[in-house]
């Protein structure tokens, strides 16, 4: 990964902060600090010149910065000429607080002298034990390695949870996609960081499961997929003995990191088999809802299924939650 496609990186990782297992307070503000040394912050996105637009992709609140850390963010922020109240929301604080941590500390006291001689405040963890000391290098791959690297090993998928009997007209699928290509995340990244989410599967692993034996004649899959993926997914609708048709956008809202563009969407494709069935009606193509927690699909597109295809069994394969009416398939249930 090249130093160019470095902030774009770190921002994205920043953004998905409070979702992201081991990525520690101390490790959020150094990511931050990084993003606003030599404006590389101006460089993100479609590009921010105001620096209040730029703190509003950012939200720390999820953390407890440490005092010295967000006076240290607070000054530099002012001095971006970025306002008090975007810089609370932005750290999780109130506009007082910020106010009181831009004024000077007056001389001889406890806290100047601690700052002066450079002792931090301690971070700790909830369970009030020290937290990792914070990242501190930010350069090169190095920096990419370090900023996502998380506490947890990645995880393994269980070999005993078995795709049910049965044959569905109606099937919900969320592959969980290895990205090996370089293009979204490298397999670096991919093991540490997407790993810690839920265990990914390759092109051929996907294409081996027996979705194909489950699958009624005659039936309709939706099937989730991100842009870097989009032409690897057509092999694994095909193993699975279904034709493409057609595709609606989930419209995301809060960007995320990417290579090409600034990523704001994910694709659902909508795929048949046989005589599927027909529609109730015709709905349209884009849907918009702010992401939330990583990966998590808006429960929209599963009612939206059950509107449109009201009649016969229907499963969710890779499924988190169970749901009413669903059978469900997946190792985080």
């Amino acid at each position: 990964m090249n130093e160019v496609q470095l902030p774009y990186v770190i921002h994205g990782r920043l953004m998905e902060a409070v979702h992201v297992t081991g990525y520690t307070m101390g490790r959020a503000c150094v990511s931050l600090e990084y993003l606003l040394e030599d404006d590389r912050w101006k460089t993100l996105g479609d590009g921010f010149e105001d620096i209040d637009r730029f703190l509003e992709t950012i939200d720390l609140s999820q953390f407890k910065i440490a005092v010295d850390k967000r006076k240290k963010l607070a000054k530099k922020l002012g001095e971006l000429q970025a306002t008090q109240r975007a810089t609370a929301k932005a750290l999780g604080v109130t506009k007082s607080t910020v106010n009181r941590d831009l004024q000077p500390v007056p001389s001889g006291t406890k806290e100047s002298v601690a700052s002066d001689i450079g002792i931090p405040e301690k971070e700790t963890v909830p369970d009030g034990t020290p937290a990792p000391p914070p990242v501190l290098s930010m350069a090169g791959e190095d920096a990419v390695r370090k900023l996502e690297r998380s506490t947890k090993l990645p995880k393994e998928r269980d070999p005993d949870v078995e795709i049910p009997d049965g044959k569905y007209p109606i099937i919900y699928v969320d592959p969980p996609w290895k990205y090996t290509s370089g293009d979204q995340h490298t397999d670096t990244t991919q093991e540490t960081v997407i790993g810690t989410h839920y265990p990914s599967l390759t092109i051929a692993e996907l294409c081996a499961l027996p979705v194909k034996d489950l699958a009624h004649t005659d039936a309709v899959m939706f099937m989730w997929v991100t842009s870097p993926l989009l032409e690897e997914a057509f092999d694994v609708i095909k193993a699975w003995g279904f034709d493409y048709k057609t595709s609606m956008v989930w419209d995301k809202v809060r960007h995320n990191v990417g290579n090409y563009v600034s990523v704001r969407h994910e694709f659902i494709l909508i795929c048949a088999r046989g005589t599927a069935p027909k529609v109730a009606h015709l709905v349209d193509s884009v849907y918009e809802e702010e992401r939330t927690v990583h990966s998590r699909k808006p429960a929209y597109f599963r009612n939206l299924m059950d509107e449109l295809f009201p009649d016969g069994p229907r499963i969710e394969l890779f499924a988190r939650e169970k749901c009413e009416g669903w059978d469900s398939w997946g190792d985080e249930l």
